[in-house]
């Protein structure tokens, strides 16, 4: 069933057009890359979706438009091996992708791809940062939508037995410290003996959700349920009164409330704890995450921290999130936190210059008044999540985000 009906569809088909005019050619001084957060490989799935849902305009083309840039730029510039923001990406974007907008004819595109991050998984010194946007998790989520094929399996074996070897086991459950890299000056500054991240773009979140999916494909069962169970255990001991966490913690301290969003926050772990409990049959993180998702439908507007419309730790990111939460568990709270998010994301746009929906005020990794055009901070996820309420659908492509757990 359609989220969005009468006039917020109107809205909404109106806010979606507009960015799709505005992405086929974008200007060389808005924020584009070749990866799959920012730049050509998000493009690629965000116009081979509109193509699904239109099929009657040129999307499709403007689709394998984009992946062939982004595959170009693959073979033109070493990247690293990150899921938002390197090669592995790309890579999920052209899987993703085959039978929507590409025909692969038989051909297995990714088979270099798959010998490069086994190689990148073997080596000993690589990968030491877990997370889903730049660290092992992310090559899980592409491991993942490769499916039953040995090299994937493979691929997870090598990244659960990883996880072992990083993993904290302590009196109350399993954690992973935030890698030494991952520090800038002001975190170490806040954190200075070391942090733990509750997020699930960076942190523990994104780790159980993988490993949990490990458990239901047969992949190192043991080892993967065993850190499982002992992240939840660990994750849930964090919570804070009102059922919120914090972004990050430290020994002895669980923090302070975080903002909402994806990126962070009680729906981030809702999330994660879902999706886990689908994959290992615990009707008991089930039952948790419904309390944390109905606890962040409740949270005050103002107590958000939404200031924009991004996926990332947007409005149009609460929507997504909520309505994957609503479709699992058929709950018209849940539906209606959704709707409301979504017409909050059509409130916050403006004319210019993405469509309305950028630049994005609150990402870090832009200058002021650049545009953000990709699918995770920018434009294009807006739009993306805009098009999903309109149908009414599960989409596939928020796996790269694990709101769900390819099957």
């Amino acid at each position: 069933m359609a989220l969005l009906v009468g006039d917020s569809a109107r809205r909404a088909r109106e806010a979606i057009d507009a960015v799709a005019e505005a992405l086929r050619d974008p200007p060389p001084d808005w924020h584009v890359t070749a990866t799959l957060a920012d730049g050509d490989a998000g493009l690629a799935v965000f116009y081979g979706y509109l193509h699904a849902a239109t099929p009657d305009r040129d999307y499709d083309t403007l689709a394998a438009r984009y992946l062939e840039r982004a595959i170009d730029a693959l073979a033109a510039e070493p990247m690293p091996a990150m899921l938002h923001h390197g090669y592995v990406g790309i890579a999920w974007a052209t899987e993703h992708l085959i039978g929507r907008v590409i025909d692969a004819d038989g051909e297995d595109l990714n088979a270099p791809i798959d010998d490069a991050v086994l190689a990148e998984l073997a080596a000993p010194a690589s990968a030491t940062d877990y997370d889903l946007t730049g660290g092992i998790v992310g090559i899980g989520v592409y491991a993942l939508e490769r499916g039953p094929r040995d090299i994937a399996h493979a691929m997870l074996e090598r990244i659960v037995a990883r996880l072992d070897r990083l993993a904290e086991r302590k009196p109350d459950g399993i954690a992973w410290p935030l890698p030494d890299e991952m520090f800038d000056a002001d975190l170490r500054a806040q954190y200075p003996d070391g942090a733990y991240n509750l997020g699930l773009a960076h942190g523990s979140p994104a780790v159980i959700a993988l490993l949990a999916a490990c458990v239901a494909r047969g992949v190192s069962p043991v080892v993967a349920r065993e850190l499982a169970e002992g992240a939840v255990a660990w994750l849930l001991a964090r919570e804070l009164p009102e059922h919120r966490f914090a972004d990050f913690v430290r020994t002895g301290d669980n923090g302070v409330p975080s903002r909402l969003g994806w990126c962070y926050g009680e729906l981030s772990i809702a999330t994660a704890l879902r999706e886990a409990g689908r994959a290992m049959g615990r009707g008991d993180w089930l039952d948790h995450a419904r309390v944390l998702a109905h606890a962040a439908a409740a949270r005050p507007r103002e107590t958000t921290g939404v200031v924009d419309a991004c996926l990332c730790h947007g409005a149009a990111g609460l929507g997504a999130m909520f309505a994957r939460a609503a479709s699992v568990d058929h709950d018209p709270v849940l539906e209606n936190a959704a709707r409301t998010w979504f017409e909050a994301a059509l409130d916050l746009r403006k004319v210019d210059p993405v469509g309305g929906f950028a630049p994005q005020v609150v990402d870090p990794g832009l200058a002021p008044g650049v545009a953000s055009v990709g699918i995770v901070t920018g434009a294009a996820g807006v739009a993306l999540a805009l098009q999903s309420a309109l149908d009414g659908s599960n989409p596939a492509w928020d796996r790269a985000l694990m709101l769900s757990v390819a099957s």
